[in-house]
This record gives C-alpha cells, structure tokens and sequence, in this order.
C-alpha cells in the first residue's frame, strides 16, 4: 500500500521524479547501500557532487534498513543516546551539486515517523549559512513550519501521523519565498504557499550555492526513528506537481 502511494504521487525514482539530466542537484535512494550499514556519503551515479554529510558522532543513530517506504530500502535516523555533543554534530545533511540559485530549486523526501517522541527538524538552505525554511514535525504528528526569522513563531499545515509521507519544497531565490506541499497517506495534502525565506537578504545567499536539506533530532534520548525513502534535490519541476 505504502509502495503504491509513492508511486502514485511520482516521487519515488529519477523516472518518474524528473527527467534524468543534469537538472538533478542530489539523488539518495539508500538502494545500493548494504543492510544495517552506514550510508554511502559519496552518492554513486549522477549526479556529479551531491553528498551525504554527518559528524561521526552521529553514527550509532543511522542504518539503512530494509522497507517499503519508496524503494527496498531506506534509511533510518534513530535518536539513540549519543552522549551530549554540541547541536552542530547532530545534523544530517544532504547536500546538492554546485548549482545556480536564482533558479527554481525542489527539494523531496519521503519519510515515515516511527515511535516519534520528540520534534524533529527539517531544514532546507544554501549549504553554506543561508536558511530557506523549517519544518517541524512533533511526536503528535503536526507539521508545522518557521514563520519568523528568529525561529520564535510556526505556522501550522496540519498533522501527518505516523504513515508516510512525501514533503515538496519549492524554492524561488527571485523572490525570497517557497513552497510546502506533504502528501499523505490519507486525506488531502497539507500546503502553504508564498511563505517568506527565513533569511531575507538576499546578500546572505552563496550563488552558485550548495542547496541542502538537513534532519536533526531534538533532544537525546528517545527511540524515535525518523526514517528516509529517498532524498532528491532537482532544478526540474516534479511531474505531476501543480
């Protein structure tokens, strides 16, 4: 079921996502990566310089895993106690090719939350300082994004539950604001348009940039798994998309 759901909402291989060119900023579907290991930061195939970016602190909280969430396999981000290491070696990072900016830029994942018990964040940016937009997801299932530039003030989209789920940003450097599209498994998709960039000068930007979306898990001690079917940053619309 969950398989055809991704299917249906064409996010879940090159094919289907986007036509295979060299519009792919980052393509991570975990497929080649051996069971119960780490993930392979160096993304074989195209395209050309996208990778995966962690701390090796971090490493006792991911393993790729067997699933059905997109592909045969996904990658599981586990927030098992790691000791306390400062906030910046907690983060997992995909980050895109070098790439233009000023064009319209997609980012996509398919995710499900398991045994959630704390908020995780998603973040979408430059790759270098530059923030674009936050996505909170709680352990009650409401995802809700950053509305204020001091991260103070969230705006809510609706809840996701535990099932999968697919989030769409779209992201426009010309005018500062972005797109968030989640499909669910049931019930309409959650949507907001026209939100404003977090960092609002547009000085601020590295162009070419390194267009990158970064997980992290509050807190440190829950078994909460925030697991990853795919990862895809495109310069390409999704076909499908409205």
């Amino acid at each position: 079921m969950k398989m055809q759901l991704n299917l249906l909402l064409i996010l879940v291989s090159c094919s289907l996502l986007v036509s295979c060119t060299t519009a792919k900023l980052l393509d991570a579907s975990f497929e080649a990566d051996a069971v119960n290991g780490l993930p392979d930061k160096t993304l074989p195939g195209d395209p050309t310089g996208d990778e995966i970016t962690y701390d090796a602190v971090i490493e006792p909280q991911l393993k790729v895993q067997n699933s059905t969430i997109a592909g045969s396999k996904s990658l599981h981000f586990t927030n098992v106690a790691i000791g306390n290491p400062p906030a910046s070696q907690r983060f997992l990072k995909f980050k895109g090719a070098s790439t233009d900016l000023s064009k319209t830029v997609w980012f996509m994942y398919a995710a499900q939350n398991i045994n959630p018990g704390m908020d995780v964040f998603v973040d979408v940016g430059d790759g270098y300082s530059a923030a674009i937009a936050r996505l909170r997801i709680e352990p009650n299932g409401t995802a809700s994004i950053v509305a204020a530039s001091d991260y103070t003030v969230y705006h809510t989209l609706g809840n996701i539950g535990t099932g999968v789920h697919t989030v769409v940003f779209t992201t426009s450097l010309a005018s500062k604001t972005f797109n968030i599209t989640i499909f669910r498994e049931s019930g309409p998709a959650l949507k907001a348009e026209n939100r404003p960039f977090i960092q609002q000068d547009h000085t601020q930007f590295h162009n070419p940039a390194r267009p990158t979306i970064t997980f992290q898990h509050q807190g440190t001690t829950s078994l909460h798994t925030y697991a990853l079917g795919f990862v895809s940053i495109t310069k390409e619309k999704p076909k499908n998309m409205p």
